[in-house]
């Protein structure tokens, strides 16, 4: 199942890559995509799409250390930068924060019998080196809002992310 759900992620990213022109709004390199890597929570694929300068949409796809043992994971975030810390020529350093939704199998069953469904709140710093690299680090608290067939009384997270993203 979860190699099903990266082929279907890959093939988006790819069509999405060949139909999308370049956004002029993104003053680094006029380059507004990047696709990655993260680790932690999630650990899988990561794709950022930047419409302006301060703001972007996440979406990551993998698998996440949820309660028990690994689960498959899936999130949509609308994150701004608040400010830089730094914004030179070779590196930009901003500091974000974000809100969005989550979704992730509850015992690691691949969706199959249960499921978590949430809001993620990340907030992170991210090393933005020119040519298009970007280092991020990032903590985030995850709320169970929905939970499909089981029952817990842990319903708020807080996890850890690492992650690499090259820019087009």
């Amino acid at each position: 199942m979860m190699r099903r759900v990266l082929t279907i992620a890959a093939a988006a990213l790819g069509l999405l890559l060949v139909t999308s022109g370049r956004a002029e709004a993104h003053r680094w390199q006029h380059r507004n995509i990047g696709i990655g890597i993260v680790l932690g929570q999630p650990t899988g694929l990561t794709l950022d799409i930047r419409p302006n300068v301060w703001s972007s949409f996440e979406i990551d796809l993998g698998l996440g250390d949820f309660d028990e043992g690994e689960s498959s994971y899936a999130h949509l975030v609308y994150q701004v930068r608040l400010f830089h810390l730094s914004h030179k020529r070779s590196l930009a350093i901003p500091l974000y924060l974000g809100v969005g939704a989550f979704v992730a199998d509850g015992h690691g069953r691949d969706f199959e019998d249960d499921a978590v469904l949430g809001v993620r709140a990340p907030i992170g710093i991210a090393f933005e080196f020119r040519p298009p690299v970007q280092i991020f680090l990032e903590i985030a608290i995850l709320f169970e809002m929905v939970q499909i067939g089981y029952d817990s009384n842990d319903r708020a997270h807080v996890r850890g992310a690492l992650g690499f993203r090259l820019y087009f």
